[in-house]
């Protein structure tokens, strides 16, 4: 009763008997004892605290959202905490973590788009307003251009606060996009958009604290970062890969090489404990810096067939100096993909059909045939095909280069459709998983509340439902690319 109301006078406090209040198991002296001793606490005061629970409140079935690191340090966000647990165990891992990412519910820019119930005439409209906001917000209103300038506007002291502002600000940004898409107000692909913004717009914060920090001048010349792969397309998840290569004009290749090796330090650094980017190894080194010059003769002469598919995918995002730089970048890639040394080989090797193609299924969406993978290929072969004519098809992602194919007659329209549907819905999937579970999760055997993010992401209202329709679009999407080989 004393800590119960520690403002209660002695003569007034309260005893309650063993059927009203938990008891100790003894004593003091005895408490003392198994004090100082946690193993033994625990073994004997869990027991009891568990016993408790399930006679007083058998209405509660999961404890994790009061046993969790969150809870205890942010005891008034319970029910985010609750809802977050129940529904997405990764982003569960990170507020137990990082419990102050709890903090960025509460800012402006989130509450303004999280409308509380009964402001709508029904559930319905309600929901749909909630998405439009959220969409219109982080799809278009918050651009690359907009994050710059609050990175910016937040005052630094030196090369590393400037990394750990990129890295916090970037990490409160990814908790918001990750509750959004949890509650449905986003799609993983829509939530891809606004992750790779926040991506580029960190790495180009890093970049430019690195460029005035670093001694020495370069000349008239200049040096662009150039991003590959699902970040250049657009299409990020959690565990992104951080896939950066740099590339100079002038006439000081001791000083960009210098230079390239601090960005990609600053780069390492951003991404330890990066709620989005995979960690950069230690033992990963700086890929080769070329001049641009250096750059296009290798892949016309003697580049090789993945190097020139990892082009396919590639977007200057950061210039430091001669801003030209990614005028002449871009049209020396596209002379890549034309004329490059590795394309025949290339265009080969996209041609072979999958093989050792695991059965389709929720966990096989990657590899199995007409999945993420066959599809990607598949984009990539009318890619490089049709590469030459930039006007028809030009886009980096898959979805984008079928939608393109589709509607210049490249391939058959109702084909096109048909694979950008799947595209699209291995892209939600994928990004669904890759955001609610952890690491080795049987997706089938989760909770009700993560089953029903997943099928959410994915058009559906039933899970039970998802791995039918999994197989069903797996199967037509193999049979459209089958068609198109041939």
């Amino acid at each position: 009763d004393h800590h119960a109301a520690a403002g209660r006078r002695y003569p007034l406090m309260q005893h309650h008997g063993a059927d009203r209040s938990p008891q100790l198991p003894g004593g003091y002296g005895k408490m003392f004892a198994l004090a100082l001793f946690p193993r033994r606490w625990f073994a004997t005061m869990d027991p009891l605290v568990d016993e408790w629970r399930t006679r007083f409140y058998p209405q509660i079935e999961d404890w994790s959202a009061y046993d969790s690191a969150a809870f205890a340090a942010r005891p008034d966000a319970f029910e985010a905490i609750e809802e977050i647990l129940g529904a997405a165990p990764r982003l569960g891992a990170w507020i137990n973590r990082a419990p102050a990412l709890l903090d960025n519910l509460a800012k402006k820019e989130f509450t303004d788009l999280d409308l509380p119930g009964g402001f709508g005439p029904d559930p319905e409209f309600e929901t749909l307003a909630r998405r439009g906001l959220t969409r219109v917000y982080w799809t278009h209103e918050l651009g690359i251009a907009e994050m710059k300038e609050e990175i910016a506007d937040i005052p630094v002291r030196g090369l590393r606060e400037a990394v750990e502002v990129a890295r916090g600000w970037s990490n409160g940004k990814v908790f918001q996009i990750g509750v959004h898409t949890m509650r449905g107000n986003l799609t993983p692909v829509e939530a891809g958009k606004a992750l790779a913004n926040v991506a580029k717009a960190s790495i180009a914060a890093v970049l430019s604290a690195v460029a005035e920090n670093v001694a020495g001048q370069g000349g008239e010349g200049g040096v662009a970062a150039v991003v590959r792969g699902d970040l250049a397309s657009g299409e990020v998840a959690p565990g992104a890969e951080l896939d950066v290569a740099f590339v100079y004009v002038g006439d000081s290749p001791k000083f960009y090489g210098s230079l390239c090796r601090s960005f990609f330090e600053g780069l390492r650094e951003l991404s330890r404990d990066n709620l989005l980017f995979a960690p950069i190894p230690r033992d990963r080194q700086l890929r080769a810096v070329r001049s641009l010059t250096e750059y296009t003769e290798h892949h016309r002469t003697a580049g090789k067939a993945r190097e020139l598919l990892a082009l396919t995918r590639a977007r200057c995002i950061f210039t430091s100096g001669d801003a030209d730089i990614t005028t002449r970048f871009e049209a020396a890639r596209q002379e890549f993909l034309v004329h490059g040394a590795a394309r025949d080989r290339l265009v080969a090797g996209l041609r072979k059909p999958l093989e050792d193609a695991p059965a389709p299924g929720l966990s096989s969406i990657l590899d199995m045939r007409g999945g993420l993978l066959d599809l990607e290929r598949a984009a990539r072969l009318l890619y490089m095909v049709h590469a030459e004519d930039a006007s028809a098809i030009s886009a980096p992602s898959a979805v984008a280069i079928f939608e393109a194919a589709g509607a210049h007659g490249l391939i058959p329209a109702a084909a096109a459709e048909r694979l950008a549907a799947a595209a699209t819905m291995w892209r939600n999937l994928r990004g669904a998983l890759r955001l609610v579970a952890e690491d080795g999760l049987a997706i089938e055997t989760a909770g009700p509340g993560v089953r029903a993010v997943v099928a959410r992401a994915c058009g559906m209202d039933d899970f039970a439902a998802l791995a039918t329709t999994v197989r069903e679009t797996a199967s037509r999407a193999a049979a459209d690319i089958d068609a198109l080989a041939a």
